[in-house]
């Protein structure tokens, strides 16, 4: 969570509790995190007579428009009355996430992650000139995914399960997993991926098909993914057979769509390079198996595969013949950089 991130404490206050409103808010922020506790700074600096009765109740943060679940407040913060103003303490998620696996209890998520439905108005948002020229090819695209979603894909959170940090760019950064942009970019990546295979749909046979070929992964970091060029040839390593494609889903809107030949190059190089492990074995033949494999991959990055295949071409749907598909010149384009 960001510095100073805007909270919202909601609870059921003892002196409010014959009121007609018995429910109340408190804005305010996030002060500190540490060791699975967040305390909390209240807006109006409130004693504990007004929050006395609202432990349990939840702390949230509002992210794009959508209230995200991060703690459950259980205390004012300050060891004598005296200091007992303004602060609260709340137990962070992680608490209840150790519970809920020590327990092997169902996981907590978002409601959002239930139905892909949810994410199906976010799609395939193109920064155009003119929308009208791209508006035919997006109602196809969502009715794409509205066919999908009706036709056996898997519920966001059960491809949650599945995948789990094979989703992230940073396998470490878990926190990810539950982003709404993370499922908005997946559910894209599937109805072109089916828009490219020309499959009938994206159930779990086809997902099972498409695991070792191509992938979607997510960062929320905006820093320039070709600076993760190594990083990213690792993964690709790790998840794909040869010929794979990895697709890179982060907040960066002037992504290269493709690293440069070069700078692929010379990151193969230094990834290829192992120390030989005795007198047989040949470093010349293991760089050579190496190198083959790795330059088979294809890195591409999903807001520039946009920009490239709708953004800078948008005229050009204006002039697909009368009858045809738009998503059919949109597959061209897509081929041109996606096995």
């Amino acid at each position: 969570m960001i510095e100073r991130a805007a909270l919202t404490l909601v609870g059921f206050p003892e002196t409010e509790r014959n009121s007609s409103n018995p429910i109340k808010e408190h804005t305010g922020n996030k002060a500190s995190v540490a060791n699975e506790l967040v305390v909390m700074n209240l807006d109006g600096i409130p004693g504990t007579g007004t929050i006395k009765g609202m432990s349990g109740g939840g702390v949230y943060h509002v992210q794009d428009g959508k209230p995200l679940l991060i703690g459950i407040e259980f205390k004012m913060d300050g060891t004598g009355q005296e200091q007992q103003y303004g602060r609260v303490q709340c137990h962070s998620l992680a608490k209840f996430e150790e519970i809920i696996t020590t327990h092997s209890s169902a996981p907590m998520i978002p409601a959002y992650l239930e139905c892909f439905s949810n994410m199906r108005d976010k799609i395939f948002s193109f920064n155009v000139a003119d929308q009208n020229n791209v508006s035919d090819l997006k109602v196809e695209l969502k009715k794409a995914a509205d066919y999908l979603i009706a036709n056996g894909l898997l519920p966001p959170y059960k491809i949650m399960e599945q995948y789990h940090s094979e989703l992230l760019v940073d396998p470490k950064n878990l926190g990810e997993l539950k982003t709404y942009k993370l499922w908005v970019a997946y559910l894209e990546f599937l109805v072109i991926s089916v828009l490219i295979d020309q499959s009938e749909g994206a159930d779990d046979a086809y997902l099972k098909g498409l695991e070792r070929k191509r992938r979607l992964i997510y960062t929320s970091d905006g820093t320039n993914w070709i600076s993760r060029l190594e990083d990213l040839l690792k993964t690709a390593r790790r998840l794909l057979d040869k010929n794979g494609t990895l697709i890179v889903a982060s907040p960066e809107p002037a992504a290269h769509v493709l690293p440069k030949t070069f700078k692929l190059e010379k990151v193969i190089g230094n990834i290829s390079v192992v120390p030989n492990q005795g007198p047989f074995p040949s470093i010349d033949s293991i760089d050579s198996f190496e190198n083959a494999i790795l330059k088979s991959f294809k890195l591409i990055h999903l807001e520039g595969l946009r920009r490239e295949c709708v953004v800078e071409i948008e005229d050009e749907y204006t002039s697909v013949q009368p009858g045809k598909p738009k998503s059919g010149l949109l597959r061209e384009k897509l081929i041109e950089f996606i096995n």
